[in-house]
């Protein structure tokens, strides 16, 4: 039994290891879109620590953010200002010395019409 979550215990630091680098906030909802794909690409600079920073205002609500690193890359990515439930998104992907940066940026949002339009339907349904 102890091996048993011994193993547990190093396979599930395994997997946070694995995917510890990305970014995973909010879920999504029904009616949001996806309002910014974007790709955060710097090439690799001996000795140098990448860095690379992209955001996005809308007009709606932030429901959804996913930055996901590609095979290769392990830039740490975080969020620096605001996020779900908020108009806007600024998310920074800082690489180690040496290596490039290559992430997928997803953001997903309820826009100010639909928001209007699901108020509307909750009013007339209440």
């Amino acid at each position: 039994m102890q091996r048993f979550v011994l193993l547990a215990i190093v396979g599930f630091c395994l997997a946070a290891y694995a995917t510890g680098n990305d970014l995973e906030i909010g879920e999504r909802q029904e009616g949001d879109v996806l309002v910014a794909r974007r790709l955060l690409h710097r090439p690799a600079v001996p000795g140098k620590r990448m860095i690379a920073k992209s955001g996005m205002g809308s007009d709606g609500v932030i429901t959804h953010v996913s930055a996901k690193n590609a095979p290769g890359s392990d830039a740490t990515v975080t969020l620096a200002k605001g996020g779900v439930g908020t108009p806007f998104v600024l998310v920074t992907a800082i690489g180690e010395p040496g290596q490039g940066i290559d992430v997928e940026l997803e953001i997903y949002a309820l826009e100010a019409t639909t928001i209007t339009e699901q108020a509307i339907e909750d009013d007339v349904a209440a």
